[in-house]
């Protein structure tokens, strides 16, 4: 990202993408997320939520993984 966004949201960044380029994809929102930017992902991917910080259940209306999420 030329601009070095404060803030990306990606819709499904990895949808259309063979497993290379999507892994490319989330090792990129990684380090942008690393350098400061907020990065907020809408994924139905298991792999690309397993790869965040924090991830909110939209059906569960919580926090499920990550910090601020119930201990197991």
């Amino acid at each position: 990202m030329v601009e070095q966004p404060s803030v990306v949201v990606a819709d499904e960044p990895t949808g259309a993408l063979d497993s290379a380029n999507g892994a490319m994809v989330v090792d990129v929102l990684r380090r942008m997320s690393r350098e400061g930017c907020a990065v907020v992902v809408a994924t139905h991917n298991d792999g690309v939520r397993d790869s965040c910080d924090r991830v909110f259940d939209v059906h569960a209306q919580a926090t499920v993984a990550g910090a601020g999420a119930p201990a197991p």
